[in-house]
């Protein structure tokens, strides 16, 4: 909980708690259950640019640790920011892939993008 800034207030209830504490919240319950990899779902919407930037350095941090990371976001600079590889939907195809940037067209307003760090082998201590 120290990793996410929540030490302090573990026995807050959770709606007290701003949406980019609720977001951390639920990325550590999650990580507590010791998941192969982690599917985030938008996981940056609805939060304020310093709480965007300190969930986007949460998500580096795992990634860098080996954690295997799914998500996906229509905020397309988060996506190009911690992605290795990045896939674009229509309709539920794969419309097109590849690393981010410039030539995958990861622009806003782009589409949905989809984005998993290289797994690795699986973290054998967990925050």
């Amino acid at each position: 909980m120290e990793r996410f800034g929540l030490k302090d207030r573990l026995h807050a209830p959770l709606a007290s708690l701003s949406r980019g504490m609720q977001q951390k919240a639920a990325l550590a319950l999650a990580l507590a259950l010791k998941p192969r990899f982690l599917l985030l779902d938008e996981p940056t919407l609805g939060l304020d640019p310093v709480s965007r930037r300190e969930f986007e350095g949460i998500l580096l941090e795992l990634k860098k640790e080996g954690w295997g990371i799914l998500l996906t976001s229509h905020d397309l600079e988060v996506v190009e920011r911690v992605s290795d590889r990045v896939a674009f939907l229509h309709r539920g195809e794969v419309r097109r892939q590849g690393p981010p940037g410039p030539s995958s067209g990861t622009g806003p307003g782009r589409g949905t993008g989809c984005a998993s760090p290289s797994p690795r082998r699986r973290p054998s201590s967990r925050p």
